[in-house]
């Protein structure tokens, strides 16, 4: 799970990522996650999928 890790994704969110078998960010969750969980910016993106954003806005919301 170091992918997501090296992201600055929470613990409790890893432990799930981990469990709905999620092993690696896409392109866009990469670049944009740091920004949003360790700097708390706010990011405008484009995607290819709607998961790919509905996780950047979840994670860039969440106090875990």
């Amino acid at each position: 799970m170091s992918a997501w890790s090296d992201l600055y994704v929470p613990g409790k969110v890893l432990r799930s990522l981990e469990e709905l078998h999620f092993t690696a960010p896409t392109p866009i969750q990469a670049l944009c996650l740091p920004s949003a969980i360790r700097d708390r910016l706010d990011i405008v993106a484009a995607a290819e999928t709607v998961r790919d954003i509905l996780f950047i806005y979840l994670f860039s919301n969440c106090d875990c």
